[in-house]
């Protein structure tokens, strides 16, 4: 496929969001696209005074995450 949005690594990296919430799958930009989505939340909602405070509380929330139960957190 001639996507220009997609690296070469792409092409072997995991179809899943449970890969990459075991943490089987590290791509920094997936990551990031969960923490900065998560950051934006808890700004939104109040939880952070400021969108520095939301993005440590969103990283300190993924690196807590119950990496063996993806089930538990989408139920939270």
């Amino acid at each position: 496929p001639d996507d220009p949005h997609l690296r070469a690594a792409d092409a072997d990296r995991p179809e899943g969001i449970e890969e990459l919430w075991r943490g089987d799958w590290d791509d920094a930009r997936a990551v990031a696209a969960v923490t900065g989505t998560a950051a934006i939340a808890r700004r939104l909602a109040g939880r952070a005074e400021t969108p520095a405070a939301a993005d440590a509380m969103a990283g300190e929330l993924w690196a807590a995450r119950p990496r063996n139960d993806i089930k538990a957190a989408i139920s939270l």
